[in-house]
């Protein structure tokens, strides 16, 4: 049986005191990040490397996304050397339960083998990172954190499909 583990989400939302700042950041960073993003849009996933802390997906032209857990955002990067991570989370499986109540078994190991073979796209957004796959599917990276300690970080890629929900 899997472990249940309740959660609660780790990053806050960034506050603003007027609307013409918070424009001001989010077009800072969508500049800084648009030259990396690039590198990695339209590429097809040819691999992956996942310890629970770090995630690498490895394009076919030989660029590597690295994505890793921040104290107030996801970390990424794009990088001509995959770094190697240290750890495999082969085979475990958790369910987290959420403050609600609900129930969700985080099968990462199927999440990430749908990326490979496929065309992605990234879209940064603070705290979070989307990707998106070629054909519909949505990948939102978040972090959510154990009640009991708060201290560990857990990886959370919810798969959303515009064309079976309608929202777009």
């Amino acid at each position: 049986m899997d472990n249940i583990i309740r959660i609660t989400p780790c990053f806050q939302f960034n506050e603003y005191d007027s609307l013409s700042e918070a424009v001001a950041v989010a077009a800072n960073s969508a500049e800084a990040t648009q030259d990396k993003a690039a590198l990695i849009n339209r590429k097809v996933v040819v691999s992956y490397q996942f310890n629970g802390h770090t995630l690498v997906l490895s394009v076919a032209d030989g660029w590597h996304l690295t994505v890793s857990l921040g104290a107030t955002a996801i970390n990424w990067d794009v990088v001509p050397i995959a770094p190697h991570i240290l750890g495999d989370m082969t085979g475990q499986t958790l369910m987290f339960e959420f403050s609600d109540g609900e129930l969700m078994h985080w099968d990462w190991q199927a999440l990430l083998d749908n990326l490979v073979g496929k065309q992605i796209a990234l879209a940064p957004s603070e705290p979070w990172l989307f990707i998106l796959v070629r054909g519909g599917d949505e990948y939102m990276i978040d972090c959510y954190a154990d009640e009991l300690t708060l201290s560990v970080g857990f990886w959370f890629l919810p798969k959303h499909n515009p064309a079976e929900t309608g929202v777009l």
